[in-house]
């Protein structure tokens, strides 16, 4: 059997905070010396706009963005991203990419009408993660919390490979 080898590289957690008119959201850089992932982002275009902004400045190259859960200020502000950075690759769990393909687009023109300018231009649908690269968790009853809608909504969660020596 062949020896893996494991980098000991560090990866450094930014945590970046949107404005109270974002819904004081929280997205979260990821990087090792070269590369990045994006947790979540922003729901208003100037505040994902500068967040790319700040991401392009690192230096780094933002390989994927996960997107945690299907509410618009985690996820609504991924045009602004993609617009900067059009290779990233956009992911998310698939009962959460399925909550966004069923509720974006309702949720796209209500702020587009709402926010003006500060809104999406475009709806972005993540990828469902597949075995390949994570994979999905089963769901539990208490993954689960309900909205004012009364809709129960799944939270995403995914489980990252460990690194084996």
């Amino acid at each position: 059997m062949a020896a893996v080898k494991i980098s000991k590289e560090i990866l450094e957690i930014q945590r970046f905070t949107s404005s109270e008119a974002g819904a004081w959201s929280n997205a979260y850089l990821i990087s090792g010396e070269t590369d990045a992932i994006l947790f979540d982002v922003f729901m208003l275009r100037a505040e994902a706009a500068e967040l790319a902004k700040t991401i392009e400045q690192s230096g780094k190259t933002l390989q994927a963005v996960m997107i945690s859960h299907a509410h618009p200020d985690h996820f609504m502000g991924l045009d602004a991203i993609v617009e900067r950075f059009p290779a990233v690759h956009v992911l998310s769990t698939a009962s959460v990419v399925a909550d966004i393909k069923q509720d974006g687009p309702w949720i796209f023109s209500m702020l587009q009408d709402k926010l003006g300018v500060q809104g999406p231009k475009r709806l972005i649908i993540p990828e469902p993660l597949t075995d390949s690269g994570c994979r999905q968790q089963e769901r539990e009853p208490a993954d689960q919390h309900r909205p004012e809608s009364g809709r129960n909504h799944p939270r995403g969660h995914a489980k990252l490979p460990a690194a084996r020596g």
